[in-house]
């Protein structure tokens, strides 16, 4: 099963039961806000200051059942793409999220 959803703001969302084993994902910036810098000619695809998304998962190693998160992914690019390394293998149930006030990103998480 895929996730997709338009986001804003910042957030977190259960992804159990919809793509706990995310292997790649797209993110389409709808609308750059303010704060959305195009660090070249203007001509580029590539941003700064658009966001970033982190997978975790909830886990009990003794102090309750907490979340732990991956290192974020940083959107750099009006259409972006990520992807797990080949071999790689990742478990995830949460997905936490922030961009840049008045920006909205498309995001499709699929295994």
């Amino acid at each position: 099963m895929t996730y997709q959803a338009t986001l804003s703001g910042a957030g977190e969302v259960s992804l159990v039961g919809v793509a706990e084993t995310p292997e790649y994902a797209l993110a389409h910036v709808i609308t750059p806000g303010p704060q959305v810098r195009t660090p070249f000619d203007g001509s580029s695809h590539l941003v700064t200051r658009v966001g970033w998304f982190q997978f975790g998962d909830l886990t009990d190693i003794g102090y309750g059942n907490l979340a732990y998160w991956n290192d974020p992914i940083w959107v750099n690019a009006l259409r972006w793409q990520w992807s797990l390394p080949s071999g790689s293998h990742l478990n995830t149930t949460r997905l936490r999220y922030y961009f840049s006030p008045g920006t909205s990103v498309r995001l499709y998480i699929a295994p």
